[in-house]
């Protein structure tokens, strides 16, 4: 169960603070305690229900989420050269590429993938829309700008 605590509590500093200061978007340090605080509780709460009463669900959004986050990895990866390959659209189409993919794979239809990891089909999938649309992106004519 401990090791279970330290990515919970970093789960739960995170989304207690993306709540307090960018959703809810207050100015007085109190009010904003009082919304981390209540957030803590409030997805505290939900987990523990989730936890009862579907057991894999939050382990498969635990995993959902930490794979997710490298998500923007081939995007990283390709901001490195001095002359950008890629513009600002195929990055985002990737990124969603991927967590559809893995969604897909995660949630609605588990024995689809096998025994590969869903991580290297979703970055599959990031990487080869990302190029698509790269491609894409290059082929189709600019508009000029009035």
């Amino acid at each position: 169960m401990v090791a279970a605590t330290v990515p919970a509590a970093g789960i739960l500093i995170g989304v207690s603070s993306l709540v307090a200061r960018d959703i809810a978007r207050v100015r007085s340090g109190r009010r904003q305690f009082w919304i981390n605080h209540g957030t803590v509780v409030l997805a505290s709460t939900l987990a523990l229900v989730l936890g009862i009463f579907r057991p894999d669900l939050p382990a498969n959004l635990l995993v959902l989420t930490c794979s997710g986050s490298v998500q923007p990895a081939p995007a990283t990866l390709l901001g490195f050269p001095r002359r950008v390959p890629v513009g600002k659209g195929p990055v985002p189409a990737g990124m969603v590429a991927g967590e559809l993919v893995a969604g897909l794979l995660t949630f609605v239809d588990t024995h689809l993938a096998g025994t590969v990891n869903v991580g290297l089909l979703r970055r599959g999938a990031n990487v080869v829309v990302l190029a698509l649309a790269a491609v894409v992106e290059r082929v189709a004519p600019k508009e000029e700008t009035a």
